[in-house]
């Protein structure tokens, strides 16, 4: 029967080394001097015996959690949602596959009304639990932030940009110009934008890369009051263009599940897209329809890694890391076409 509770030292004796043998075997650590074959016969005494370090006394000793968190806004894809959201589940993976590689965890945390009244964040800080956080999608409104930020613990924003910390982000704003650029130049001058949520640094860079296009064309752009990624929102965004502006041949949209939202919709009423209507997305995912949504690339897998990458670094000490901005590439869709002859309109 196997010994409950056995110590590192007890382990160093039945493999006939030192305890700092069995840590440096266990750690991987690249700078001892423990043969291949010496630290396979450790860990093989380590498995038979089931044992493993107390996590509580390797974080008590070495004063590291070897754990990051990331941090993200309520009603991400959750049972109440119509859609999970691509992008954050992307870069989720792309910092987990960071963090891995560095022999750190991830933990997901959702900044609910709970965890941010009851001030969870400063337990999980003060517990020394984690060595960093990524934030991903902060609002301005996110006040609980400054209470982070007084904790000096290191931060990286994900698609958010508050002044506050480094940054990794898209270039949203090019990303939506070159989309606007491309449905000029097909001859849409009739457009309705569906905006982001515009609190948000993306919904901000979209909006702003939209219009900064249309307006170096002479063109101003229906927006509707209706906005969110959402395609919940497309039967009042829809209904509100058709109303007060019939004239639209192009709506753009800030993601592709509402694009998809606003193609449904306009199906439901007789406008089949593209033939009578074009519409954009924003986010590059390929959603399983005939049709692909012409639509700009968010690299989310990309943010995820290089996030974890600048916080490691931060967390290491390595000088103070810049905020890094990655290119949003057009993707060539199906539903972005030249206006039909009865749709065209000169500027």
């Amino acid at each position: 029967m196997l010994k409950k509770n056995i110590n590192i030292r007890e382990i160093a004796k039945l493999a006939g080394v030192s305890a700092t043998a069995v840590s440096y075997a266990l750690k991987g650590d690249p700078l001892s001097k423990l043969s291949q074959e010496k630290r396979r016969h450790i860990l093989e005494v380590c498995a038979e015996h089931h044992y493993h370090p107390n996590e509580n006394t390797r974080r008590m000793f070495s004063r590291k959690a070897n754990t990051a968190a990331i941090f993200f806004p309520p009603g991400i894809g959750n049972a109440g949602m119509s859609y999970v959201d691509q992008n954050f589940s992307c870069c989720l993976i792309g910092a987990q596959s960071e963090l891995a590689a560095r022999g750190m965890d991830l933990l997901l945390i959702e900044t609910n009304a709970d965890f941010i009244r009851e001030k969870r964040y400063l337990r999980l800080i003060r517990g020394g639990l984690l060595d960093g956080i990524l934030l991903w999608g902060t609002l301005a409104e996110d006040t609980y932030l400054d209470d982070v930020l007084k904790e000096k613990l290191p931060l990286v924003m994900l698609q958010a940009d508050l002044g506050k910390t480094p940054t990794v982000t898209s270039d949203d704003y090019g990303g939506a110009g070159k989309l606007a650029e491309e449905a000029l130049r097909l001859g849409h001058r009739k457009i309705a934008v569906v905006p982001a949520v515009l609190t948000s640094l993306f919904g901000q860079r979209f909006l702003a890369g939209v219009c900064d296009a249309l307006k170096a064309a002479g063109i101003t752009p229906f927006l509707t009051s209706v906005s969110g990624f959402d395609d919940r929102i497309a039967q009042s965004a829809v209904s509100e263009i058709l109303e007060r502006a019939p004239e639209t041949t192009c709506i753009m949209t800030a993601s592709d599940v509402a694009a998809w939202g606003c193609i449904r919709e306009l199906s439901r009423r007789g406008r089949k897209v593209p033939d009578t209507m074009s519409v954009t997305g924003a986010g590059g995912f390929y959603l399983g329809s005939l049709l692909q949504v012409d639509s700009f690339r968010i690299p989310s897998y990309r943010i995820g890694r290089e996030g974890s990458r600048l916080l490691c670094e931060l967390i290491e000490e390595k000088g103070t890391p810049e905020s890094i901005l990655l290119p949003a590439d057009r993707v060539p869709g199906d539903t972005l076409r030249k206006p039909a002859e009865s749709w065209q309109y000169k500027s």
